[in-house]
């Protein structure tokens, strides 16, 4: 019996239907139809419909929960109006899978590439020029290829980003990646990144040199890794508009590129630190003004100009020439060279001089200023002033004393609790036995006895006994112990050891060690060594060795080995190595290598090698080897073997996505591109093998079935397909079969087909027949 078309409704459940030219309308009834077109127009009304499109602009409408679509060219429209769809855009829990750049799936939101609108939508993109829009809190977004334009409405939304130059927005101002919400998390592995975050709370991760990162909320916390990184938070090189805005930096430029910038703290609490010399905030010659009492700023570079507008400011100077002005009591000003020029307006300002030549004019009672050059000039203008110069043996027995020593080898012992000390010459040896005791040195030894202690140092030895401790280090070769929880950390190739969870550590300079015992320890360092011991660390580095355990790292070219679970690790040209599952690793830089111990990790990479057992693993131009079930492997852009690729797939659940057609081996699902490809589950070049019930080949846009297996293929070139050796064999009633455009239904029979559009039917078992064009 022959046929020349194929049927153009369907009315009963489990129906297979194949479409071989454009502009079939198909009508689907029921749940559980098959649906495969090129071309055409697909309505769906019942839940779990599964259709498969393969050629270009073909319309898919689904009516229910549960269904499956899959499109294989550029330009198609898919609108699903179900919750649960494995293609699905209207509804909580989508799965939302693109292979193809310019595809068009539109389930509820704006027409773009992917547009999600309810929360916890899944969504994976394959290919470069994506474009994804989510309006849901909890969307989850993985991009793999160049150019991906991710949108996110949310808060707490989870976006990772493989390659260079990807562009995600999460509802904020429009850089290159912008979350509108606070909590949103981005993780950035390839250089060049831009991200833009407008609220409190976000935390962005930068794994290369050359990211931009622009903060407008306070509260956010950014992290660079890489050098030449540029992180703005309200128009500047680095300005923070709320109070408590945390930026730390490993050898990086954080601030501005030339004199005359304005680095600008809005918030009490800010932190500010830069290492250079010669650019806005502690560069050299520029300006750095805070608005607010409490702030911190460090300036590494001579001719710096800070001026501060509250009390209670500190400001540390590095270079000769330095110019500060401070308009607030109690401000806390240490200048490191010769020649500097410190202004003070208010009452019970602390300056502390540690060169020749120094000019200090202070204009408050009580003011305290130690120098430790000759030639110096103090001018002081009330009672109580408080000024002390030389090498000599200092004793204090009472909380609250001022203690400056101008020359080395001084001996300074501290026995009460808010004591500050400033120290000028290398030897010397400071004692402090309360908790808030301020000490300032170079080249000295410290021990604190107390709680929420304040040690400035360079090339020191210092040892904090309690909790809360700050100790800020400006020379290598530093160490510090931390003996508390909470203690803060600043110092450049140091040695650094922390007892107690949440301690917070930034070293600017290469050969940094750092080992944190507990859980939420903050480390930021560039060329060095951390290891974590506790879940929940939070690491970031450049050029460094890091081994944590449960923790969130972030590299550039580093080494990273995670032991635990749930491990979140971003680095561009690293070796990662995750020992447990649930780990996250993001690489942008190609050549990374990635060992994936455990089940269930996720990692992103671009022109790496991943290799794992039941992870998720996207990339473009990788070598990827899967050995277990469930394994999710994802390709941008690329054509069969996925550009080159070698995909191997070693258990049934396997998913692989190259490009834009979809193909599945023993329950695998890969995707090809053209003739020539080499797709193996089990078979050779350009020839494709199924060996079992379910199996979706998709190699262009017919469909062929053999024993309840789905096969898709182009036509034409020398594209094979075997459910038995060039021989298409039908073990049950019902099968459909497709080769070169033809439509073959048979039951139990073989069948061979030559090209053409020829419609066989066959009704009963051991027939034969040939399909000529």
């Amino acid at each position: 019996m022959w046929e020349r078309k194929v049927r153009k409704s369907v009315e009963y459940r489990g129906d297979v239907v194949n479409c071989g030219g454009p502009g079939d309308v198909v009508n689907c009834g029921g749940p559980g139809d098959v649906v495969s077109c090129g071309g055409d127009v697909v309505n769906c009304g019942g839940p779990g419909d599964v259709v498969n499109c393969g050629g270009p602009g073909d319309v898919v409408s689904c009516g229910g929960p549960g269904d499956v679509v899959s499109c294989g060219g550029p330009g198609d429209v898919v609108s699903c109006g179900g919750p649960g769809d494995v293609v699905s855009c209207g509804g909580p829990g989508d799965v939302v899978s693109c292979g193809g750049p310019g595809d068009v799936v539109s389930c509820g939101g704006p027409g773009d590439v992917v547009s999600c609108g309810g929360p916890g939508d899944v969504v994976s993109c394959g290919g470069p020029g994506d474009v994804v829009s989510c309006g849901g809190p909890g969307d989850v977004v993985s991009c793999g290829g160049p150019g991906d334009v991710v949108s996110c409405g949310g808060p707490g939304d989870v976006v990772s980003c493989g390659g260079p130059g990807d562009v995600v927005s999460c509802g904020g101002p429009g850089d290159v990646v912008s979350c509108g919400g606070g909590g949103d998390v981005v993780s950035c592995g390839g250089p060049g990144d831009v991200v833009s975050c407008g609220g409190g709370g976000d935390v962005v991760s930068c794994g290369g040199p050359g990211d931009v990162v622009s903060c407008g909320g306070g509260g956010d916390v950014v992290s660079c890794g890489g050098g030449g990184d540029v992180v703005s938070c309200g128009g500047d090189v680095v300005s923070c508009g709320g109070g408590g805005d945390v930026v730390s930096c490993g050898g990086d430029v954080v601030s501005c590129g030339g004199p005359g910038d304005v680095v600008s703290c809005g918030g009490g609490g800010d932190v500010v630190s830069c290492g250079g010399g010669g650019d806005v905030v502690s560069c050299g010659g520029d300006v750095v003004s805070c608005g607010g009492p409490g702030d911190v700023v460090s300036c590494g570079g001579p001719g710096d100009v800070v001026s501060c507008g509250g009390g209670g400011d500190v400001v540390s100077c590095g270079g000769p020439g330095d110019v500060v002005s401070c308009g607030g009591g109690g401000d806390v000003v240490s200048c490191g060279g010769g020649g500097d020029v410190v202004s003070c307006g208010g009452p019970g300002d602390v300056v502390s001089c540690g060169g020749g030549g120094d000019v200090v004019s202070c204009g408050g009672p009580g003011d305290v200023v130690s120098c430790g050059g000759p030639g110096d000039v103090v001018s002081c203008g009330g009672p109580g002033d408080v000024v002390s110069c030389g090498g000599d043996v200092v004793s204090c027995g009472g909380g609250g004393d001022v203690v400056s020593c101008g020359g080395g080898g001084d001996v300074v012992s501290c026995g009460g609790g808010g004591d500050v000390v400033s120290c000028g010459g290398p030897g010397d040896v400071v004692s402090c036995g309360g908790g808030g005791d301020v000490v300032s040195c170079g080249g000295d030894v410290v021990s604190c006895g107390g709680p929420g202690d304040v040690v400035s140092c360079g090339g020191d030895v210092v040892s904090c006994g309690g909790g809360g401790d700050v100790v800020s280090c400006g020379g290598g070769g530093d160490v510090v112990s931390c003996g508390g929880g909470g203690d803060v950390v600043s110092c450049g190739g140091d040695v650094v050891s922390c007892g107690g969870g949440a301690d917070v550590v930034s070293c600017g300079g290469g050969g940094d060690v750092v080992s944190c015992g507990g859980p939420g320890d903050v480390v930021s360092c560039g060329g060095d060594v951390v290891s974590c011991g506790g879940g929940g660390d939070v690491v970031s580095c450049g050029g460094d060795v890091v081994s944590c355990g449960g923790d969130v790292v972030s590299c550039g070219g580093d080494v990273v080995s995670c032991g635990g679970g749930a491990d979140v690790v971003s680095c561009g040209g690293d070796v990662v190595s995750c020992g447990g599952g649930g780990d996250v690793v993001s690489c942008g830089g190609g050549g990374d290598v990635v060992s994936c111990g455990g089940g269930g990790d996720v990692v992103s990479c671009g022109g790496d090698v991943v290799s794992c057992g039941g992870d998720v693993v996207s990339c473009g131009g990788d070598v990827v080897s899967c050995g277990g079930g469930a394994d999710v492997v994802s390709f941008g852009g690329d054509v069969v073997s996925c550009g080159g690729d070698v995909v191997s797939c070693g258990g049934g659940g396997d998913v692989v996505s190259c490009g834009g057609d979809v193909v599945s081996c023993g329950g695998d699902v890969v995707s090809c591109g053209g003739g020539g490809d080499v797709v193996s589950c089990g078979g050779g070049a350009d020839v494709v093998s199924c060996g079992g019930g379910g199996d979706v080949v998709s190699c262009g846009g017919d469909v062929v079935s053999c024993g309840g297996d789905v096969v898709s293929c182009g036509g034409g070139g020398a594209d094979v397909v075997s459910c038995g050796g060039d021989v298409v064999s039908c073990g049950g009633g019902g099968d459909v079969v497709s080769c070169g455009g033809d439509v073959v239904s048979c039951g139990g029979d073989v069948v061979r087909c030559g090209g053409g559009a020829d419609v066989v039917s066959f009704g009963g078992g051991g027939d034969d027949a040939s399909c000529r064009v």
